[in-house]
């Protein structure tokens, strides 16, 4: 009986591991996508795309507060993130074009948490309610990162608005939110 049970533990804990790394994923920074983050895959059920790149736009508001001189203190960690199990690359097609595109598609989701964590920097907080009106400002980000997202992909290929149109654009959007750039903030709620 106790063989049994150091053996289910010892299961136990390689599946919590084996889950944790199932979602380990690549954060954002520029031209950080590679061939190797992606999982290869011969067919790929459901669509034409020649890669697929599983990005979400990761925020960890913790239940509690710090208190300190300043006040109540929250600290947050916002950034783009990339999981390389849900990403693949169709057989044929790793080559600098497609990882371009794909690149952009995580500029994109970087430029979104930029925004979100300059939105929630500007507003301001109650010690009740602050992580229901980070959410809600989440949600309003999420909507138009959605619908950016959709435009690249109607676009990228199109004389007027193509991808180069869509590096200059995404590159200063970027860059006139250097000042968001860091991923883990810090908000005084009330």
């Amino acid at each position: 009986m106790k063989k049994y049970l150091i053996f289910l533990l010892l299961f136990m804990h390689a599946a919590l591991l084996q889950a944790q790394n199932k979602y380990a994923g690549v954060i954002w920074a520029k031209g950080i996508l590679q061939w190797q983050d992606y999982q290869e895959t011969e067919s790929i059920p459901g669509g034409h795309a020649l890669a697929r790149t599983y990005m979400k736009l990761q925020s960890d508001i913790p239940d509690s507060v710090v208190v300190t001189a300043r006040g109540n203190e929250v600290r947050i960690e916002i950034y783009a993130l990339m999981i390389p199990a849900f990403s693949y690359v169709k057989k044929g097609y790793t080559n600098k074009g497609v990882l371009a595109h794909e690149q952009m598609h995580f500029d994109i989701e970087e430029l979104f948490a930029r925004q979100l964590r300059k939105a929630i920097a500007e507003d301001t907080f109650t010690l009740k309610t602050y992580k229901k009106e980070i959410r809600k400002i989440e949600k309003k980000i999420w909507h138009d990162l959605q619908k950016m997202q959709d435009d690249y992909d109607a676009t990228h290929r199109s004389s007027d608005k193509g991808h180069n149109w869509w590096v200059r654009t995404i590159n200063e959007s970027l860059d006139k939110l250097e000042a968001y750039k860091n991923q883990r903030m810090v908000i005084l709620v009330l």
